[in-house]
């Protein structure tokens, strides 16, 4: 464990007034970048504002939370800062808190249950084992497991310990280890109403669509919401980090980036989408001159394909009806405008009795043509 214990008061420690500075250096990858995110007591409060349970919020006091700085034991017993634990006070009265964490996933994990388990299990035991309440009063506080995944497919491992078993029997049941985590699906989440002021929620439109024109929309108004308020510094730099982070590779000008503070990071992105207009400019007039290229394609085609129909009925004709009929259909062919007309004109050159009847018909049918219009 981290050198301040799980859940200890923070009466104790000058450090557990203070956060402590983020462990990240930029560039940090993207988990790093989530857990300095949620690391912010802004970002967490809107989280969970924003995507837990109905009611859920309205029973704990914000004005206490808190980060817990420890680190939980994974599978292997070595050291792991995958999750983030959070401490706040239920309203009522109450002495015990609420503590939440969190484990960042980019692919579903069919273990996920069986591994929240395991985690929860061992901040129950280091509070049990280092705060001062808890071992008087021998009571545990509630412990929310939280899976926050930012997946593009849908995650489809069980939510519960109980849905990973294979046989349940109805006498064994009650002995069964119990655990069930909520589920945060990024990709699947619905926008809150902007009313809410709600910061993770454009946190999570960047990541659904993942483009510079909507990280700059929501920098616009993070901006109004968060500029000027020196209680939110961390939420702040941690958001410049995040957006830099998810950007990365998307960016036309990298030696701009680190940048400090959303004025900066606004300025980038401005700068970002003045290139990108540039480069949507530059690609729409490379579209045009290919379908003018294509267009004139289709032309000469279309040309080539016309002129050997009227070759094949001037050869007819100049068989059958002599080369001065031909001649004659060699002025009046170009007055046929559709190509369908002009194989229908192959197939009377072969089927009139004479000369005349070919012209005839063909010159019904260029009027039809006019008449019809362009």
């Amino acid at each position: 464990m981290s050198e301040r214990h799980l859940g200890q008061d923070s009466s104790n420690t000058q450090a557990a007034n203070n956060p402590a500075p983020s462990p990240f250096r930029e560039p940090i990858d993207r988990d790093g970048a989530y857990r300095l995110l949620y690391g912010s007591a802004t970002m967490m409060k809107d989280f969970l504002r924003g995507f837990t349970s109905e009611g859920f919020t309205d029973r704990l006091d914000f004005s206490t939370l808190r980060r817990a700085e420890t680190q939980h034991v994974a599978e292997n017993l070595a050291r792991s800062a995958n999750d983030l634990v959070w401490e706040v006070a239920m309203k009522g009265g109450e002495n015990l808190f609420v503590t939440l964490m969190l484990e960042f996933q980019h692919r579903p994990d069919w273990r996920m249950a069986a591994r929240m388990a395991l985690y929860v299990s061992h901040v129950i035991l280091e509070l049990m084992r280092s705060n001062a309440r808890v071992k008087q009063q021998r009571r545990i506080p509630q412990v929310l497991p939280i899976v926050l995944y930012s997946g593009g497919g849908a995650w489809n491992a069980k939510t519960d310990l109980a849905g990973l078993r294979r046989v349940s029997a109805n006498w064994a049941s009650p002995y069964d280890l119990q655990l069930k985590y909520h589920l945060v699906d990024v990709h699947r989440s619905e926008d809150l109403p902007r009313a809410l002021r709600n910061v993770t929620d454009g946190v999570f439109r960047i990541e659904r669509e993942g483009t510079v024109d909507r990280a700059l929309r929501e920098v616009e108004v993070w901006h109004g919401w968060l500029q000027g308020r020196s209680d939110e510094e961390a939420a702040r730099q941690a958001l410049v980090t995040w957006v830099q982070t998810i950007l990365r590779g998307r960016l036309k000008y990298p030696e701009a980036v680190p940048v400090k503070g959303l004025d900066q990071l606004k300025e980038l992105l401005e700068r970002e989408m003045t290139w990108v207009e540039m480069e949507r400019a530059k690609a729409e007039r490379l579209a045009a001159d290919l379908r003018r290229a294509q267009s004139k394609v289709e032309q000469a085609r279309s040309e080539v394909k016309r002129a050997r129909i009227e070759g094949v009925i001037l050869g007819i004709a100049r068989a059958r009806f002599g080369e001065g009929l031909a001649s004659s259909l060699a002025r009046t062919l170009p007055s046929v405008r559709s190509e369908e007309t002009l194989q229908s004109v192959a197939s009377w050159s072969e089927g009139c009795e004479t000369g005349g009847a070919l012209v005839a018909r063909i010159q019904e049918a260029v009027e039809a043509e006019r008449d019809s219009g362009p």
